[in-house]
């Protein structure tokens, strides 16, 4: 029965992957001047979030509670993104982001349904620390999203101040959306990421607990680097090149906090 179960949960995972690396290559082709895609590699990618969310709740739900390995947090946070980027795909301009985004859910998935088994947490979380959980998990897939969409806006804006506005660049929208587009998903992701810092605050009981201190610490640091980076953009209209490193400078030190901990945790020292 669990080799059957297995053995089902790997073939929704490869059929997911292969879903999101398809609707990834359609968006490639689109941006190189093939025919527009677009709608094709939304609904493409529907499917392999459809696919990806059975696999995770079969995975990540355990016991009762919310497990959150390494795998199934890359996982979760992956899908986290899929989904917001094509729920937002019909007002905004972010589909393009799909090239970044899908072939890292496609990886993400093969990884949690693979080895999952092999480093599956102990402890599965329940009660009110889901809720802050959830919160921290939405924070870092909105702020993924503003981290993908400030390499684009660099580009963009690089291929522009070198008057090389061909190729795929013709094919985005207009550097003025695009950076309205990151500063609005930094918004997003820095509220969310407030709610999640002072939910822990609240709901957990130690958020300087031994294997808590770094993910603590680096998170509230985050928080400085992307609120300061919003004071600025709104006080002095930082944008451009500051607008892009401050990002990701943030999502660094928030990654590193998070999955950086969990990789010594659970792969090196085995906890």
């Amino acid at each position: 029965m669990a080799h059957q179960r297995m053995s089902l949960l790997v073939t929704a995972s490869l059929l997911a992957a292969g879903l999101y690396l398809l609707a990834a290559a359609l968006l490639a082709r689109r941006l190189i001047g093939g025919p527009t895609g677009r709608g094709c590699a939304v609904l493409t990618a529907a499917g392999g979030v459809v696919c990806h969310a059975a696999t995770l709740g079969a995975i990540v739900t355990i016991g009762g509670g919310l497990g959150l390995g390494l795998y199934n947090a890359a996982s979760l946070t992956a899908w986290l993104m899929a989904l917001i980027l094509i729920v937002s795909a019909r007002r905004h301009a972010v589909t393009d982001l799909g090239l970044a985004v899908f072939p890292i859910a496609a990886l993400a998935i093969l990884a949690d349904a693979l080895l999952t088994n092999t480093h599956a947490p102990a402890h599965p979380l329940a009660g009110r620390i889901e809720i802050h959980v959830v919160l921290a998990m939405l924070a870092h897939a909105v702020l993924g999203l503003a981290a993908a969409q400030a390499v684009l806006v660099a580009v963009q804006d690089h291929h522009l101040r070198h008057h090389r506005p061909g190729g795929f660049i013709r094919r985005l929208p207009a550097l003025q959306v695009m950076e309205t587009i990151q500063f609005g998903l930094l918004r997003v992701g820095f509220a969310l990421l407030t709610i999640g810092l002072i939910t822990g605050a609240i709901f957990v009981d130690d958020l300087f607990a031994q294997h808590l201190v770094h993910k603590t610490v680096l998170s509230i640091a985050a928080w400085l680097v992307f609120g300061t980076l919003l004071w600025g953009h709104h006080r002095y209209g930082w944008r451009g090149r500051t607008a892009t490193h401050g990002i990701l400078a943030g999502f660094a030190v928030l990654a590193v906090g998070f999955f950086g901990s969990k990789i010594v945790l659970e792969l090196i020292l085995q906890y």
